[in-house]
């Protein structure tokens, strides 16, 4: 017999599981990752996507708003017309 130390033989189950250990670890991490990731990337998603369609809204707002502004020129454009027209006839200024 021998005197040094005694050694375990290593059987195929012990190596599998060092491999998987090595290997699995830095996959779970990977994948503990890329959740983190995705769930940041979806929830910005979301609030870009919510922010354009504020936008659009506001922007049909400002066109309605211009269209509205645009008609009260005209019409102001039309009363001062008139106001000129009477003024040139020597009606009432």
């Amino acid at each position: 017999m021998a005197n040094g130390p005694l050694v375990p033989p290593v059987s195929s189950l012990d190596a599998l599981s060092k491999v998987i250990v090595q290997v699995g670890f830095p996959v779970v991490v990977a994948a503990i990752l890329l959740w983190f990731i995705l769930g940041k990337f979806q929830s910005a998603m979301t609030e870009i996507s919510t922010k354009i369609n504020q936008n659009g809204v506001m922007a049909a707002e400002l066109i309605q708003a211009q269209q509205t502004l645009l008609e009260q020129q005209k019409e102001l454009q039309d009363q001062v017309q008139k106001v000129t027209e009477r003024q040139q006839r020597g009606g009432v200024p």
